[in-house]
């Protein structure tokens, strides 16, 4: 197998009247995935499925992961938001994906997932909030709530998770498109993109509160800032929403103390070019050697070949400085590379959409599903230097009952990994979906946990859900400035310090991951 070196960006500043950019960086020659005996390697460039191999009947991609139990949920198709707690994967369907309300199976699986190799589907449930969630579903702390349009369910789970019991039908002022519940399961955030109802001032996140779950309650109506995606500090005192071409940190403390006639504060909205991105997609809140991150992307559709950012890593340990400390894509988002093979020929979404990690209080690894270039796995060891250490891409899948939407042309040759990924620490195994090929979960081969020392599994399954396990406050942060020290080639010293000093952000060029 041939090196497959992607490319990556490292931030600077913008100055006040005009824009840094930094002189490109040569390759390194290292290979983004060491490939073990029983490993299908990619044939192209890292992230392409080349047309031959599409029309040929795609088998799959793999490299350091291999499948240990699936389930298609009935073969349906159009599978789209994943959340997951204790033994239990929901998984919501959407008509962007090909669903249809009406088809029987349209609705949040439930599946059992404590025998990991057989996964086993308990029901599938069709209340109103469930038929086309699109991205609004999330599971914390017994609760989980799903919403189609302005339509959200509440569903409580503490006793089984097998079992989940729906509470309340709400009705939101807000069209949602994300949502996020607070690790305490009080309060739910559903983030949209404007209105209800034609003719009303945009309401872009509306706060719920799930003290009763039974009995949901409309803390706050917020209209200055939206988004696809948000995510919150642990202690909910802190909204990171990925929207309007980058970060907006909000505090929203006033609603976690559920104090009177609450207020939610902008603290800083981070910036950064877009390219032909549709906006900035995600946002996840982890930390790594006591500082604080948000890793972030940008979400677009097909492949342009302009070379837009992918994935962000954001250091916010000074949350009124936050700063773009990684900024990388695959070989295919590179559009030297993007032209030269004429990947838009493809006819594929080579894109960044969701993320999960091992463990948010002391990060090592980022999952990001990527489209048509299925799961991506990257070493968070060191922030600054994100390398890929293993990739796990589904085959096509022809059999489902509902295909089309969006991705219908792609779902004729390629699966499209969309959802949110759960790491399970306890097995060590991935939690991940795909539009056809349903619930999956994936497991690193004994070589790549060798090649990359990768941290075994905790112990039995069954304990709290992912990204939830308590964990000691981290060590204080060391004071941002110019004395920071650099970590890696291509963010020398002298452009560290000068990130740090700077406010606005663009980015130079290099490859590396």
């Amino acid at each position: 197998m041939r090196c497959l070196d992607g490319f990556a960006r490292v931030a600077l500043p913008a100055l006040a009247l005009g824009i840094l950019v930094a002189p490109a960086i040569p390759a390194d020659a290292a290979s983004p995935a060491a490939c073990g005996p029983g490993d299908v390697p990619e044939t192209g460039l890292q992230g392409q499925v080349p047309r031959a191999v599409q029309l040929a009947g795609f088998e799959g991609f793999r490299c350091g992961l291999e499948l240990v139990g699936q389930n298609t949920v009935n073969d349906r198709g159009g599978n789209h938001q994943l959340a997951a707690m204790g033994d239990c994967a929901y998984y919501t369907t959407t008509a962007l994906a090909g669903a249809n309300p009406a088809y029987p199976d349209t609705g949040m699986a439930v599946i059992d997932v404590s025998d990991p190799t057989a996964p086993e589907l308990v029901d599938v449930l069709r209340s109103p909030g469930t038929l086309d969630t699109l991205e609004a579903l999330h599971a914390y702390n017994g609760i989980i709530t799903a919403s189609t349009d302005n339509v959200m369910d509440v569903y409580e789970a503490k006793e089984d998770c097998r079992e989940p019991v729906l509470r309340a039908t709400f009705q939101l002022p807000v069209v949602s498109h994300g949502f996020r519940l607070s690790d305490d399961g009080r309060t739910a955030y559903a983030l949209g993109h404007g209105t209800a109802n034609a003719g009303e001032v945009a309401r872009y996140l509306s706060v719920i509160d799930l003290s009763d779950p039974s009995e949901p309650e409309l803390i706050l109506e917020y209209a200055e800032h939206g988004g696809h995606d948000m995510d919150l500090s642990p202690d909910g005192n802190r909204a990171y929403i990925a929207g309007e071409g980058g970060l907006i940190i909000l505090d929203t403390s006033d609603i976690q103390a559920r104090r009177p006639e609450p207020e939610i504060r902008v603290i800083h909205h981070l910036t950064w070019p877009a390219g032909s991105s549709i906006t900035s997609h995600t946002a996840k809140w982890v930390q790594r050697d006591g500082r604080t991150y948000i890793l972030a992307s940008n979400e677009a559709f097909k492949t342009t070949c302009d070379g837009r950012p992918q994935a962000k890593h954001i250091d916010i340990t000074d949350e009124t400085n936050p700063v773009i400390v990684a900024d990388y894509g695959l070989e295919v988002n590179d559009p030297e590379l993007c032209n030269e093979h004429e990947l838009n020929q493809d006819g594929l979404s080579y894109n960044v959409h969701y993320v999960g990690v091992d463990d948010k209080y002391d990060t090592e690894l980022v999952f990001w599903n990527w489209f048509a270039s299925g799961v991506r796995v990257f070493d968070f060891r060191d922030p600054t230097q994100p390398r890929e250490i293993a990739y796990y891409n589904p085959p096509v899948k022809l059999d489902t009952a509902q295909k089309g939407g969006l991705f219908g042309e792609e779902l004729l040759f390629v699966d499209v990994t969309t959802p949110n990924m759960w790491f399970q620490p306890e097995t060590g195994h991935l939690w991940f979906g795909s539009a056809s090929n349903g619930f999956q979960v994936l497991a690193f081969t004994p070589e790549a946990r060798a090649a990359n020392d990768l941290r075994p599994p905790t112990g039995a399954a069954g304990g709290p859900e992912p990204d939830a396990t308590p964990h000691p406050p981290a060590a204080p942060a060391p004071e941002i400035g110019p004395g920071l020290p650099a970590t890696g080639p291509g963010f020398p010293v002298g452009i560290a310090a000068a990130a740090l000093l700077g406010g606005a952000l663009v980015l130079g060029r290099r490859r590396t991951v």
